[in-house]
């Protein structure tokens, strides 16, 4: 009697057990789901940040780089050891060693991409973090740091809309909506880049 009553135990502890399981496990889909549902582009960014995370950045355009998250703003990420895929560009995620801070350095030969949000189209983040907590995004804007590196006179290089090759030069200037440049062309001419039609702002230098 005590031997058949041990083993019904048993059989019951075991089917508790998988019930409990199986229960968790669709709890945690319904956190997930919920997360995910919740989730803004703005509070993913900061989640990559936190990470570390490799992406791969398609922006306006077809143009896509791949890097790791160094940074994120309330409405731009910043991308170190990146490369430039090119439009319509594929590719595995993966990133250099990057440096701490903004303006750090990092492999390669721009030290670090800034995208505003506006302007990405889609990202591939390695290892996603949808269903994770969702948080709100950081309050630093990307006009704040332009207007922080204008001070150093950093050479960037901005690519715009449909733009290929953009322009280089030395950032003079940030102001609310738009870029103040100097061209190293011999005559050190003045550019000025609409801020809404920014895909990327690479600090080089």
């Amino acid at each position: 009697m005590d031997d058949e009553l041990l083993a019904r135990l048993r059989i019951w502890s075991a089917d508790a057990a998988a019930a409990d399981a199986t229960a968790q496990r669709r709890r945690a889909r319904s956190l997930a789901e919920q997360a995910g549902a919740s989730a803004t582009l703005a509070g993913l960014a900061r989640d990559w940040a936190e990470q570390g995370a490799d992406v791969v950045v398609r922006v306006r355009g077809g143009r896509s780089v791949r890097g790791r998250v160094a940074a994120a703003g309330c409405d731009f990420l910043a991308l170190g050891g990146g490369d430039d895929l090119g439009s319509g560009g594929g590719g595995g995620i993966g990133g250099g060693t990057i440096g701490s801070g903004i303006g750090g350095g990092t492999s390669g030969g721009e030290a670090l991409r800034l995208v505003p949000l506006a302007a990405v189209v889609l990202v591939h983040a390695g290892g996603g973090t949808a269903g994770g907590p969702v948080r709100p995004p950081l309050t630093t804007a990307l006009v704040d740091v332009l207007c922080e590196l204008a001070a150093e006179r950093p050479v960037v290089h901005v690519r715009v809309d449909a733009s290929r090759s953009g322009v280089r030069g030395r950032l003079r200037a940030a102001g609310e909506d738009v870029l103040t440049l100097v061209v190293e062309d011999g005559e050190r001419s003045v550019v000025h880049v609409p801020l809404a039609a920014v895909c990327e702002v690479a600090v080089v230098g």
